[in-house]
C-alpha cells in the first residue's frame, strides 16, 4: 500500500464535476512541481473525494506498470498528471476505470497564408513513433500543429492511462473518440487556460471506460 502525503505548503484546490467524474485542479503560479507536490497534491485530492462522501481515505496500490488503483471494495478508480506547474486529479464511481493527461505548453504562432506553422521537431519525433498516419496528417494540416499535436497526446496518453497498458499500448491508442471501438469515453477540457503562467496553453484529456 502506498501512503497519502500531505501538502507542505498551502494550495488552493478547485474542483469540478461533469458525467459522473469529480476532477480537483491546482496550479502553481510561481513556477512548476515537484515529486513531493505532487504526491502532497495527490494526497489531498484523494482525502476530499472521500471526505466530500464522509469516508476516510484508503491508502492505494500501484500496478506493475505504475497504474493507481484503490482496494476493488470502494468502487473507487483515480487519475492524476501534472505539467510543469499544473496538477489534475479524476476519480469515477461503480468500479468505472479512468485515466486522465493534461500537458502545458509554449504557445507558438499559427499558420498564415505567407507563412504555415511548422510542428515542434520534438513534437514531429513523439508523432513519428506514436501517431498513425491519420493522426499525423490532422496535425500537419492543423493551423496550430503544436497545439492540435498536444490535443491528440493527450488523448492517447489518457487512453493507455485508463487501460493500464502503459506506454506500449500508445500507437494503437485511438485519439478519435468518433471512430474508436475500443471501448473508451473520451473528451477533452478544451484549451485550459493557465492564466497565471503567461505563454502557456494547456490540455487535458480524459478516457472512462464504457459501462
Amino acid at each position: 500500500m502506498t501512503k497519502l502525503m500531505t501538502l507542505t505548503k498551502p494550495t488552493k484546490m478547485i474542483r469540478r464535476a461533469d458525467r459522473g467524474v469529480t476532477f480537483y485542479f491546482a496550479c502553481d503560479s510561481i513556477g512548476k512541481y515537484t515529486r513531493s507536490d505532487t504526491n502532497g497534491l495527490r494526497g489531498e485530492a484523494i482525502r476530499r473525494f472521500f471526505a466530500e462522501r464522509g469516508l476516510s481515505a484508503p491508502e492505494f496500490e500501484l500496478s506493475c506498470k505504475g497504474k493507481p488503483y484503490f482496494p476493488r471494495e470502494t468502487g473507487v478508480c483515480f487519475s492524476v498528471s501534472h505539467s510543469r506547474g499544473f496538477f489534475a486529479a479524476a476519480f469515477s464511481e461503480s468500479c468505472r476505470d479512468i485515466g486522465i493527461d493534461i500537458e502545458c505548453f509554449v504557445s507558438r504562432e499559427k499558420s498564415t497564408d505567407e507563412q504555415p506553422a511548422m510542428l515542434d521537431t520534438r513534437f514531429e519525433r513523439i508523432a513519428e513513433r506514436f501517431f498513425s498516419e491519420g493522426e499525423r496528417k490532422k496535425i500537419y494540416s492543423s493551423n496550430e500543429p503544436d497545439h492540435e499535436f498536444i490535443r491528440v497526446w493527450t488523448r492517447k496518453e489518457a487512453i493507455v492511462k485508463c487501460s493500464g497498458e502503459g506506454i506500449s499500448g500508445l500507437r494503437a491508442a485511438c485519439a478519435d473518440s468518433a471512430s474508436s471501438a475500443s471501448g473508451f469515453e473520451l473528451y477533452d477540457f478544451s484549451d485550459i487556460a493557465v492564466s497565471a503562467m503567461a505563454g502557456f496553453l494547456g490540455a487535458a484529456s480524459v478516457a472512462l471506460n464504457k459501462l
